[in-house]
């Protein structure tokens, strides 16, 4: 008869029971994500379909109208952002001073939730659109990928020489 190993160096899950081994076992893994799901989409992939939806004009006009309504608020913001502290600062100083920071940053939080709203509402309608990569999101991933595909996007609009991407 073989003599018995050390405990120490027998496997501490020889024997052991594990509850979710019969799970596991029944079923398989699910399904992979389909390539086309603008979540799971690389770069590379969502340029030709970019280059499909930019040929419609109505996905054109849209885009250009987004843009000039972000435009549009960005001028709005800059103009209340003057009127607040003033060309050089000179209305966060002096007597009233005080008062003005502490409006100014009462302003700077409600112009985060405005530029959230516009973005969050871009993301949807560029999902609308059928534009590769957009989604309702805050994955800081995505909005990278997001990002440079507005860049390819917007050169596109204008009619740079990436309009004619392969």
């Amino acid at each position: 008869m073989a003599p018995k190993r050390p405990t120490f160096l027998r496997d501490t899950n020889e024997g052991a029971y594990d509850p979710w081994q019969p799970a596991l076992q029944g079923h398989p893994p699910g399904p992979a994500k389909p390539k086309s799901d603008p979540r799971n989409m690389t770069f590379a992939d969502a340029l030709p379909k970019l280059k499909e939806r930019m040929k419609h004009t109505g996905v054109v006009a849209q885009l250009r109208d987004m843009r000039q309504a972000q435009h549009e608020l960005e001028r709005t913001l800059a103009k209340e952002r003057t009127e607040i502290i003033g060309r050089n600062g000179e209305n966060l100083r002096g007597p009233n001073g005080g008062r003005n920071q502490a409006r100014h940053a009462r302003w700077l939080w409600e112009v985060l939730r405005r530029w959230d709203d516009l973005q969050r509402a871009q993301q949807i309608t560029m999902e609308e659109l059928g534009l590769p990569l957009f989604y309702e999101t805050n994955d800081p991933e995505a909005l990278a990928k997001q990002r440079r595909m507005i860049q390819v996007i917007d050169e596109m609009i204008d009619g740079s020489p990436l309009q004619r991407i392969s």
